[in-house]
């Protein structure tokens, strides 16, 4: 005999859900600089919509994830640079 678990209806809840790829690119945007009325538009959706996904659980940790991510590329830009920058430096210095 097999025993029947109870079925769910309707949508599940928004915290129990995955950040869907449009929410993500919005916090990616985010992260960038973007206002949330530009966040919005990446995302192809409203400001509302993402006050309401900013309380899921996993929001903050993906936005702050997002923003280490752009710091790292950044410091690595800057480190890529700074021999040839300093050479400029001296360069107009002298």
């Amino acid at each position: 005999m097999t025993t029947l678990m109870p079925r769910k209806r309707g949508k599940p809840r928004r915290e129990e859900m995955e950040l869907p790829a449009n929410i993500q690119r919005a916090f990616i945007a985010r992260a960038s600089g973007a206002n949330w009325i530009q966040c919005a538009e990446v995302g192809e959706t409203t400001t509302e919509n993402l006050r309401k996904w900013r309380q899921h659980p996993d929001a903050q940790g993906y936005i702050q994830t997002a923003i280490e991510s752009n710091l790292g590329e950044s410091h690595s830009k800057f480190a890529d640079a700074a021999p040839r920058l300093a050479e400029r430096l001296i360069e107009l210095g002298l």
